[in-house]
């Protein structure tokens, strides 16, 4: 197996915490066909709503990405992605994968964009739950913002928030060690209808992208 940058491995391990609670069989990402009109893409991570990852990327040895030169953030182009239900500004092209549905576990879709030399990841996704599960929507995004388990986390911010077509998220601002970099890790969590909807921007804690970056995919994410 490869072995994994810093940032991938944060964004594998809150994969992880997504899918807490869930049964630990493997499954296998199949990938979307591109959704995008025009070339376009981790809240803490959330419990037992989306399934984890191949187990074989649970717990990557801790080893040196290989050498890539980072893309300054001035030259970055970003375009609009579309996807299932929901559009977002992505500083690339995403990568989308689909965790199919099963008995015990509901499916997660994701659009994901990494910035080469490591410098910082942008995702957003999504799982599907029925009426009986989101019918007190706060107590259920309470339930489902949790913080990573591997490695040391510090909660920096913590707050509820509210889409302008009103349905409601939270924020979670962490800084997270997994493998000896210290990285920061901006996320989102909206509830809408039936759909929980997450967005991850993962960068190093020292030396990645400010938070207006951050903030710039954040803002864009639109429901349609």
């Amino acid at each position: 197996m490869p072995s994994l940058s810093p940032l991938r491995s944060l964004a594998l391990a809150l994969l992880v915490s997504l899918g807490a609670g869930c049964n630990a069989r493997e499954r296998t990402a199949a990938p979307l066909p591109d959704a995008s009109a025009s070339a376009p893409s981790a809240s803490v991570a959330f419990s037992a709503s989306a399934p984890a990852p191949e187990l074989g990327y649970l717990d990557p040895p801790a080893r040196a990405p290989a050498p890539v030169a980072s893309v300054p953030v001035v030259s970055w182009v970003w375009k609009t992605y579309r996807g299932d239900g929901f559009t977002a500004l992505f500083p690339g092209e995403p990568k989308v994968t689909v965790l199919p549905a099963e008995e015990d576990k509901v499916g997660y879709t994701e659009a994901r964009v990494e910035v080469p030399g490591g410098q910082v990841s942008f995702a957003a996704g999504f799982s599907e739950h029925s009426k009986e599960e989101v019918a007190k929507a706060e107590t259920f995004l309470d339930e489902h913002v949790t913080t990573p388990r591997r490695g040391t986390t510090e909660v920096l911010t913590k707050r509820s928030i509210t889409l302008s077509s009103g349905q409601p998220g939270r924020v979670v601002i962490l800084r997270r060690n997994i493998s000896g970099t210290p990285l920061r890790v901006y996320s989102r969590l909206h509830l809408v209808g039936l759909r929980l909807y997450s967005l991850i921007v993962s960068t190093l804690d020292v030396g990645g992208i400010g938070e207006d970056v951050a903030k710039r995919f954040m803002d864009s994410f639109k429901v349609q």
